[in-house]
Parts: structure tokens; sequence; C-alpha cells
């Protein structure tokens, strides 16, 4: 089953409006059985502040293995990238990966 999904995310826009943020996030996840794949981008449009920075990531889990009757666990990999940074100071471009175990108890 695919799922497309976009949010859109405001940050400190009243606590803290000096560092207020707008940033949009798509996402396009694939699941079947026990694999979840799922491709993000991250949108910062600088409409509050000057950073415009673009992230894109894919991920890829082994989910919702029985372990028990009430206990499930996941494992995967996501793979970051920053293509694009207008203020590479602030937002250095990086890339990275993330390994993640996990259990979800019922």
């Amino acid at each position: 089953m695919f799922t497309l999904d976009y949010t859109t995310l405001f940050g400190n826009l009243v606590l803290e409006p000096d560092a207020r943020d707008w940033v949009n996030r798509f996402r396009l996840q694939y699941s079947k059985k026990h694999i979840d794949v799922m491709l993000t981008g991250w949108h910062n449009n600088k409409v509050f502040d000057t950073a415009e920075y673009i992230t894109c990531g894919v991920s890829a889990f082994y989910s919702r293995v029985k372990i028990s009757n009430t206990v499930s666990m996941n494992a995967g990999a996501t793979l970051l990238i920053m293509p694009y940074s207008n203020d590479t100071e602030v937002y250095p471009k990086r890339n990275g990966l993330i390994f993640t175990l996990g259990m979800v108890i019922d």
C-alpha cells in the first residue's frame, strides 16, 4: 500500500518569534507485510527567516515482527542527504546514515 503525505511545520511563531520557521515535508511510503520503505523531503522555504535548505531521505525497515503476544520489533536504516543550503555556516550540507532498532508494546 502506498501513502502520500504533505505536512507543514511552523515553529516558534508565538514563544520565540525571532526564531520562527516554516518547513514543508513531503513523504511517500510503501508498506506491505513487514516491509516499510519511505522517501522523504524537507524544504525550509525562508518565509520567516533567511535560511533555505532541502534535505532528502530514504528509509527501509523490517517492521511489525511479533516476538510475543504484546511485543513487536522493527529494525531499519535511514539515509539522509542535504543537497542544498543557502547558508552553509548555519545549515552546513551534511549527509548521514541512521540505524534504528525499535520495540512496540501493545
